[in-house]
Formats: C-alpha cells, structure tokens, sequence
C-alpha cells in the first residue's frame, strides 16, 4: 500500500490535477526531444563524414575502368581502320574486274589494280603494326588503370578536409589474352585468279563489244529505214502514202530502243494485203490493165511469203526470217510466180499464145487451150500477143523499179531484211564471247564475294585486362573529429572516427542497338558529382553506333 502511494507521487510529480504536463513533467519531455535530435543529427553527421570514402572508391574504380573503355575506343578504331581498307581493296579489284569486260573502260582496269595493290600493302602494314601495338597497349592496361585510381586518391586528398586516401584498383582479369592474328588469304587468292584471267576477260570482251558495234549498227540502219521518219521515204512512211495505213496498223517508233525488227515484220505483212485489196487498174489501157494484173499475183504472192517469217528475240538471242521478194527476172525464176500455171492460153489459126490474165482482148475469138506458166512461156513457142504483150520479163520486172528506187516500199523492205541478216550474225558473234565474259567475271566475283565475307568476318578482337570489370578498395587513414559544429551540453565534442574502408567495382556494359533509343543522361547527386568532377570526361561514350557506359555497384564498409 505503501509502495503504491509513493509510485502515485512520483506521476502526479509530472502532471497535475488536470490531466496535463507539471512544470517538471514539462521541463523532462523538452529534455528527452532535444537529446533526441541532437542524436539523429549526430547519426546523420557520422554517417556523412564516413560515405566520403565510398564516392571515392566509386570514383576511382569509374577511373580505372575508363582506361579499358578508352582501350576499347582504339581497337574499334582500328578494326575500322582495317575493314574499310579491306573493302575498298575488294571494290577497287571489282572495280577492276568490271572494266576488263569493255574496251571503253579497259584501260581503267590497270589503274584500279595498282592502286589494289596500294591499298593492299597498307592494310596488312597497318594491321600488322595496330596488333602489336594493341598487344603492348593490354599488357600496361592493369598498371594504367591502377595509376588512374591513384590520381584519384590523390586528387581527393588534395581538397580541403578531403582525409588521407590510399588503395588499390585490380582489373578482372588482371592479364588479357591473345586473340590470334588476322588472315586475309581469300583476298589474296582472289588478286591472283583476277591476275591469270584478266588478258582472257580483256579479249573476250573486246570481242563482244566489237560484236555488239556491228549489231547496234545494222539495228540502227534499219530502224531508219522501218520507222526513221513521219515525212521521209521509209517503210513507215511509204506505207501509210501508198497503202493508207494508220494507227496501229502502221505504229510510229520514236526511238530505236523501243523499236524490234519484228514491228517491220509486221508492216510488211499488212502493207501487202491491203496493197492486194485495193489494187486496181490506173488507166483503161489495156497495157495498164495487165500491169495491175500482174501486181495484184505478185501482192498475194508476197502475203504468202511475208507470212512464213518470224522474229524471236531474247537479252541473250535473235533469230529472224525476212522472206525476200524477187526484184528481177532471175530471181522470180527462183520462186512459185515462174512455175505456177495461172496463164491462160489460146489458139488462133494454130499458134498457141499466152496471155497475162483472162481478161486480155487478144483471148476474144481463140480457142481456150487452159492455162500455163510463165516457164512454160520461156521453153515453149508461145506467140507474143499483141494487146497484153505478156513476156517473161512483165512478171520479172513488177518489183524492180520499187525494189531498186528510194521511193519503192520495197526498197526499204529489202534493207531491213538484210540488216536483220547481218543483226543475227552479230548476235551470233556477241553470245559466246559474252556468255565467256559472264561466266569469267561471274567467278571472279564470287571469289570476291568470299573474300568480302571473310573481310567482314577477320575483325580485330581483344580480350583486354579489365574485360569483366574492376575491383577497387578505398581506405581513409585520417582519423576524423567526432563533429563541432554541434558540440554542446547533449553531444559530446570529443572522439574520434577512425579509418574508413569502402569497397566498389565497375564494369563496361554494350549497350544493345536492336532498340531505338536516346542517350541517358548520367546525374549523380551530393558529393559524388564533386568527386567526378577529378575523371576523365569519357564515363559514358558512343562508339559506332553503340552507347557504353559504367555500371557500378557500391558496398561500403565504415571502420
């Protein structure tokens, strides 16, 4: 009872009758709020001044691995250096290759080789010497790095307040391993095969440019000759004035490149059937009457013969049939116009004579003995007739004024066909040798085609110290005043802090180029701004196409 009467004292010593704070129970509750902030801002204090070897750490690892990144800048750079060498050295020989295959930029082909050549010779000096360099550059990276770190330390404790840095910087790994040299022999085997075949190549292609002239030639001519003009003497021409041909029936070509012989074909082909629909005697004469009969048999004469031939062409072939027309007597022996039997013939007082059609006034009062040819009228004894004069030279002589004079649609019709002759000739002469050209140049190529993909594949790569990071360990040997700024009856002015130990890495991560992405912006916040303020300004970098930056993890440990 006793015991619960003084406990009932003691706390109505801190609060009064009313339910609040005593004077003392007041005065005991400031007291305990004041110790309190005074000792999280103590905490707060101790903390602070014992994370300034942390940031150093990070920093200094940042700096030790900056060393392998910068490494890294120079290989990429000279593993560009030795690609691009080695892609133009393909290129110039490809260039080189290409102007074998035509006389006009054959003797370009030789100043492309040298300068191979050239190009050749500095890429293999220079890759030879950028890997021995780069061998003598990894071996120093784990003592650069280390030194890096130091300059770190020291610049820290350089500042004011800054404390008394030392440590250590270890790249992972601490030795780099050698990747091998780089091999170019499929290049190189692609430079003899050029060497050995290019005198083949070079004849083979002035072969087929030769061919080709001839043949661009005789397409020319007779394209002036089909569809040269809308007002001079061609086929086109002579075809819509004699025969009245327009529209489709008788296209115009601009250009010989979209001009084919078959389009001349085709004309004559429509030129000799209208020409056989609309002849018609130019007179009442009967001397004109057997002229239009004989030019109607030569006009159907010409449809069956202009309808046997053809024209097939490819890229690679040309095959054409322009059936010629006989011009002269000799030559209509040579065709059906001298053996058909199509010639009436009559008897009169016993002589037989044959006339040109059956409309002739000298069959009227002669007894009709059938028909005959004209090679019968050349070996038999056929009387002349007076009214149709018909002789073996009327039929022979129908087309030789059309065929021989410039303003004849034959004329113009019978140098197409000859240049069409002469266009297959060459056709025939450019396939082999350009069928060789392709295939030679073809097999180059693809040699150099391989040695394009074992260019793109021989890269210089390294395996650096340092490839997986870098572990550095920071030690702050200054022993730190406990803190004065709060000194006073409730924080104690007196004590030390001690050494502090901090451990960080850091490690170069490729950033992936599959996303789209813009560059980050690194900000680090407080003190740890301050101390990269003493890095080199390569922490983040873009490197072809390909963003780098330093990943660190931090552990620190207080002492």
């Amino acid at each position: 009872m006793r015991k619960r009467m003084k406990f009932r004292g003691f706390i109505d010593f801190f609060w009064d009758k009313e339910g609040g704070f005593s004077t003392a129970g007041m005065v005991l509750a400031l007291l305990i709020t004041i110790c309190l902030l005074f000792t999280a801002a103590r905490v707060y204090e101790v903390n602070s001044a014992s994370a300034d070897v942390q940031e150093v750490a990070d920093a200094a690892a940042l700096a030790a691995e900056n060393v392998v990144a910068e490494f890294y800048i120079v290989v990429a750079l000279c593993d560009a250096t030795v690609l691009s060498l080695s892609l133009m050295f393909i290129s110039t020989l490809a260039l080189g290759v290409v102007c074998l295959c035509t006389p006009v930029t054959v003797s370009f082909a030789e100043a492309f080789f040298k300068a191979a050549e050239k190009i050749k010779d500095a890429r293999d000096s220079f890759a030879e010497k950028a890997q021995h360099s780069l061998d003598k550059f990894q071996s120093v990276l784990p003592f650069l790095a280390l030194t890096k770190a130091q300059s770190v330390f020291q610049a820290n404790s350089s500042l004011p307040r800054g404390g008394e840095y030392s440590g250590v910087a270890l790249l992972v790994p601490w030795e780099g391993e050698d990747d091998g040299s780089l091999v170019f022999d499929k290049s190189d085997d692609a430079q003899k095969r050029i060497e050995s075949k290019s005198d083949e190549l070079k004849e083979q292609g002035e072969k087929a440019e030769e061919a080709a002239k001839k043949g661009r030639a005789s397409k020319e001519r007779a394209f002036l000759h089909d569809s040269g003009s809308q007002t001079d003497y061609c086929m086109y021409e002579r075809a819509e004035h004699l025969a009245g041909m327009t529209g489709s029936e008788n296209p115009f070509f601009s250009s010989v490149e979209t001009w084919s012989f078959s389009a001349a074909l085709d004309r004559a082909k429509v030129y000799y059937e209208k020409r056989a629909q609309q002849e018609e005697p130019g007179g009442n004469s009967v001397a004109e009457q057997s002229n239009s009969a004989l030019r109607k048999r030569f006009y159907e004469f010409a449809i069956q013969e202009i309808q046997k031939g053809y024209v097939y062409e490819t890229d690679e072939s040309f095959e054409a049939y322009f059936p010629l027309l006989p011009k002269n007597t000799n030559e209509m022996r040579e065709t059906v116009l001298y053996t058909e039997s199509i010639y009436p013939i009559g008897n009169s007082s016993g002589k037989e004579m044959m006339h040109a059609w059956g409309g002739c006034p000298g069959l009227n009062g002669q007894e009709r003995m059938g028909t005959g040819s004209i090679q019968q009228l050349e070996k038999g004894s056929y009387e002349t007739c007076t009214a149709c004069d018909f002789k073996v030279s009327s039929m022979g002589s129908v087309a030789s004024a059309s065929t021989n004079i410039e303003n004849g649609f034959e004329y113009h019709y019978l140098v197409v066909a000859k240049e069409a002759e002469e266009y297959q000739k060459a056709k025939k002469e450019f396939s082999p040798s350009a069928k060789k050209v392709k295939g030679i140049t073809n097999d180059l190529l693809g040699y150099l085609k391989e040695a394009f993909d074992q260019a793109c594949n021989q890269r210089i790569k390294v395996s650096p110290p340092g490839k997986f990071g870098v572990v550095c360990l920071a030690v702050n040997q200054d022993s730190q005043s406990s803190f004065s700024h709060l000194a006073s009856l409730f924080i104690a002015d007196s004590g030390n802090l001690g050494p502090c130990v901090a451990l960080s890495s850091a490690v170069l991560v490729k950033e992936s180029s599959d996303e789209k992405r813009p560059l980050s912006v690194l900000f680090l916040m407080g003190s740890l701004k301050r101390k990269l303020l003493l890095l080199d300004p390569c922490v983040f970098f873009l490197m072809f196409g390909r963003l780098f930056f330093l990943h660190i993890p931090m552990v620190m440990m207080h002492c």
